[in-house]
Order: structure tokens, then C-alpha cells, then sequence
């Protein structure tokens, strides 16, 4: 997903952990807000413009978001912030009236039949999906 909001010139870009294509890797963002504790911080700060900031709501555990800040938390003067949370439906709704209100865009890789789920479940596992797998039930 990419968000640029209308009140500044801030793009935020947020993806899933197999979005790795060089048209995101080609662009710039003032945030980058992770959610998946799984792609590396390193790639994150490829994505930042100067003085740009990390979001990472997912970091894979404790230790791993400690080491995560010691060796990051200062360097080539990004800043990287740690959020631990737990989602509301006040939150979730809130991000549904972005989605609904095209401020937010998902990019969808695929779609696939409930039947299907298995085939979903392992582009998704593959990391050859650049996106979203979604799962239609009819």
C-alpha cells in the first residue's frame, strides 16, 4: 500500500513482506511502516529519504528489536521507531474508511478461490508474490 497525504508532501509506504520489486525500490519515503518483523531493516533504509523514519510495529521479538535499535537506531541519520500494539476495532475501522475513502491502495498480486487456498498459500510462502493474495469464497 501507498499513502500520500493531502495535508503534506509525506508518502508512507506500507507492503507486505513479499513486496520486493524495483519499482518500490526505486522510490523514496519520509516513513516506512513495517508490519511484518520480517524484512530486513536494512532494505527499509534503502526506502527512506533523508531524515526518514521507521515504524516497525512487528520486530521479530524483544531481543531481536534490541539488537535491531543498537545497531540502527543512529545510523546515516535515519530514525527507527519501535511500536508495540495491539489492534482495536476502533483502529481497524478507521483504516477501513482510509481504504474505502482511496486513501490507502493495496496492491493484489492475485485472487484466488476459497477452493484454492492451498495455491495462495504457497505463492504466498514462495516469496515470489509482489502483493496481496486475495481469497474470494464463491
Amino acid at each position: 500500500m501507498q499513502h500520500t497525504s493531502s495535508a503534506s508532501s509525506e508518502t508512507i509506504g506500507l507492503w507486505s513482506s513479499t513486496w520486493c520489486s524495483s519499482a518500490w525500490l526505486a522510490q523514496k519515503f519520509d516513513v516506512v511502516f513495517s508490519t511484518t518483523g520480517q524484512q530486513g531493516l536494512a532494505s527499509e533504509q534503502r526506502l527512506l529519504k533523508e531524515k526518514g523514519v521507521i515504524l516497525d510495529c512487528a520486530a521479530p521479538s524483544l531481543s531481536g528489536s534490541a539488537e535491531i535499535a543498537r545497531r540502527y537506531a543512529f545510523s546515516k541519520g535515519y530514525r527507527n521507531e519501535f511500536v508495540l500494539y495491539q489492534s482495536s476495532g476502533e483502529d481497524l475501522t478507521y483504516l477501513a474508511g482510509l481504504f474505502e475513502a482511496k486513501r490507502l491502495k493495496t496492491r493484489i498480486a492475485t485472487r484466488v478461490a476459497l477452493a484454492d487456498i492451498e495455491a495462495g498459500f504457497q505463492m504466498m510462502t514462495s516469496g515470489h508474490s509482489a502483493g496481496k493474495i486475495a481469497v474470494a469464497n464463491h
